[in-house]
């Protein structure tokens, strides 16, 4: 018998969901406001994940902000990932922008180097990455 617990944070992502749609028009940066979104549900997150929970499904965008607060120390986790980690999103941006430097948008998607930090060093400790993409597998 499978006695896993489902638990989600629809409000939080609803409430994301509105924030990126309504953005300012006039904004430099919607990833930094994503990653900024993404880590307030993530501390949303962390409250709703049982405390005899030994193994957790993440999704990326989540994954090294709660990968950051210890809360998965002793537990094993499998990650949903539907991009390239940020690392070669990064080098892949910065090789585009060479090929077009008059490009604004090449240069705007870009997390901060303790989150490329953080994500490939939980990425190591993940026991399955799961994804439907062959290049990210």
């Amino acid at each position: 018998m499978n006695s896993a617990k489902i638990k989600s944070t629809p409000l939080q992502g609803i409430y994301r969901a509105v924030k990126l749609r309504y953005a300012p028009k006039n904004m430099n940066n919607v990833f930094e406001l994503m990653l900024k979104l993404d880590e307030h549900i993530a501390k949303s997150a962390i409250r709703k994940i049982p405390i005899d929970s030994t193994h957790i499904v993440i999704s990326q965008n989540l994954f090294p902000f709660l990968y950051e607060t210890g809360v998965l120390g002793s537990r094993t986790f499998d990650v949903l990932m539907t991009r390239l980690p940020l690392e070669k999103l990064h080098e892949r941006l910065n090789l585009a922008h060479s090929k077009h430097p008059k490009s604004s948008t090449l240069k705007d998607f870009r997390a901060t180097n303790k989150l490329i930090e953080l994500e490939n060093k939980a990425l190591t400790k993940a026991r399955k990455i799961i994804t439907p993409h062959s290049e990210i597998a």
